[in-house]
């Protein structure tokens, strides 16, 4: 199969082998794939990192380990792969393996396409709302019972599947964004526009959204300050929690009553039984509400060339050129004339 291998400097198609799945695992024909910015950071943080990567993939399952109940040979699926373990789960990719826990069925309705931009962004921020702050999830709370959350990051793919999520749970929603188009279209009942704002503003104004009611926090933002500003809203309203989308400083001011819930990292997933468990459940749910059309991918674009446009969409991601948009890759897209041997 061909797959793009990353290294510091370059992301380059090789032919590589077809990888096998283990026991609790299916292999995916990749159908289409979608970026993150963790796949750049990946290679930013270890420079001598060398591997297939990218890890939200959809297609058709031609290959299931002995354990595999929930999923069968043709089964249209999407789902997400382990992160920086071994190339067998690299996305880039025309097959890649994927635990049957974090995949989900995908109906014969919907595309490939938007599929792949589900996986990982969905569970940041099912984890991030459910898991971490605590929240309660759909099901539980009827319709305008006065629980709030703040997502900070309305534009963004794991905030603009927060704001789904939540009003699912019939939270109320207050979204900090560029522009509160975006954020509005995914249900979000209130957005602050964060340009031409003072910090102390923003802070003034988050704080009396909500009818001064915010005390949980999903920052899908996590630079520029954003977990400060949190951390002053939460002050001004009494006390709360919050989480992120990743890891955050540890020089982040510390004020009695506000406390961290701790990073929505989906790792979490592949070493905790727990979390595990969380995702399959989670994972199910998504693929009914995204047959049915109650829950909404990001706004996707297509990149030219398929596997050979990954290292420019990658680019792009790293210089912050992408807005409220996932980068796709189809893999029929790939340019026949790569097919002739290592390129």
């Amino acid at each position: 199969m061909k797959a793009v291998i990353f290294s510091a400097d370059d992301a380059v198609l090789h032919d590589v082998p077809i990888p096998e799945p283990g026991d609790d695992e299916i292999l995916v024909k990749n159908w289409a794939i979608s970026s993150n910015p963790q796949d750049w950071k990946i290679l930013e943080a270890d420079p001598n990192y060398t591997q297939i990567e990218g890890n939200d993939v959809a297609g058709e399952v031609v290959k299931i380990g002995k354990n595999v109940k929930t999923f069968g040979v043709g089964d249209r699926v999407a789902g997400i792969s382990v992160i920086k373990k071994a190339a067998k789960y690299g996305g880039y990719a025309e097959y890649a393996v994927v635990p049957a826990d974090t995949a989900f069925h995908v109906g014969a309705g919907k595309s490939f396409q938007e599929a792949s931009a589900l996986p990982l962004a969905y569970m940041k921020a099912a984890l991030g709302l459910f898991r971490n702050l605590g929240l309660p999830p759909p099901g539980q709370q009827k319709e305008g019972s006065g629980t709030s959350v703040l997502v900070y990051g309305g534009t963004t793919a794991v905030g603009v599947y927060a704001i789904q999520l939540a009003k699912l749970a019939n939270l109320h929603v207050v979204a900090v964004a560029s522009g509160d188009d975006h954020a509005s279209s995914y249900g979000a009942d209130e957005v602050i526009d964060d340009r031409n704002r003072t910090d102390s503003q923003l802070v003034d104004d988050i704080a009396s959204a909500a009818n001064g009611q915010i005390h949980h926090v999903f920052d899908a933002v996590v630079e520029g300050g954003t977990i400060e500003i949190i951390v002053s809203v939460l002050e001004k309203t009494g006390g709360g929690k919050y989480t992120t989308v990743l890891p955050e400083s540890k020089n982040i001011r510390k004020v009695p009553g506000v406390t961290s819930a701790g990073s929505a990292m989906v790792s979490v997933v592949q070493s905790d039984p727990e979390a595990a468990r969380f995702a399959t459940k989670w994972y199910k749910q998504l693929g009914v509400w995204f047959e049915v059309g109650k829950f909404r991918p990001q706004h996707i674009e297509i990149v030219p060339n398929g596997l050979a446009g990954v290292k420019d969409g990658l680019k792009r991601l790293k210089a912050n050129e992408v807005r409220a948009a996932k980068l796709v890759y189809s893999i029929a897209d790939t340019p026949l004339s790569l097919y002739g041997g290592v390129s």
